[in-house]
């Protein structure tokens, strides 16, 4: 689907930001995490302002796989500051590109430099899988219509190694 971001139409699915302070602990972090069952935390300053994100892979690789204690260790140290983000304009085309390009599984949508939203390679699976459906049921629809109008030339044939002939 091409056009323009919008979240209630080419993302449905895209989640609402979760913010933790860059001061909490990184236990903290995984709690919140966990309670909202996502995989990303926006990182605001007291104005409210991203300053960064972190996720579920930064926890394991910058804490977890250090043996590092996660209450000890604080968000501002592990986070990601240098953040891939996109505008609410932004096509899907576009989210898509830079969530590849950049190796990124969660793009936060910012406005005015503040998280508005988060899209999750989830969410973008479900929106190509929902785009996916809706081609199928299209071509449907065009192979019936020629169906009726030529009886038959839907039909295919095999030869006797199951070869489809055209």
């Amino acid at each position: 689907m091409k056009g323009k971001f919008n979240q209630s139409k080419d993302f449905k699915t895209v989640t609402a930001t979760i913010e933790v302070s860059p001061d909490a602990s990184v236990a903290v972090a995984a709690q919140i995490l966990s309670v909202h069952h996502i995989g990303c935390l926006v990182v605001s300053n007291n104005l409210g302002k991203m300053v960064g994100v972190l996720s579920e892979r930064d926890i394991v690789r910058a804490v977890v796989a250090k043996n590092w204690n996660p209450a000890e260790v604080r968000v501002r140290d592990i986070m990601t500051s240098n953040v891939i983000g996109c505008r609410p304009g932004t096509s899907m085309e576009q989210a898509i590109g830079l969530m590849t390009k950049n190796h990124i599984r969660h793009l936060p949508v910012v406005e005015g430099g503040k998280a508005v939203g988060m899209i999750s390679i989830r969410d973008v699976m479900v929106h190509q899988l929902a785009s996916a459906q809706a081609e199928i049921a299209r071509q449907r629809t065009v192979l019936h219509s020629l169906e009726q109008e030529h009886p038959g030339i839907t039909a295919l044939e095999q030869d006797d190694s199951g070869r489809i002939m055209i």
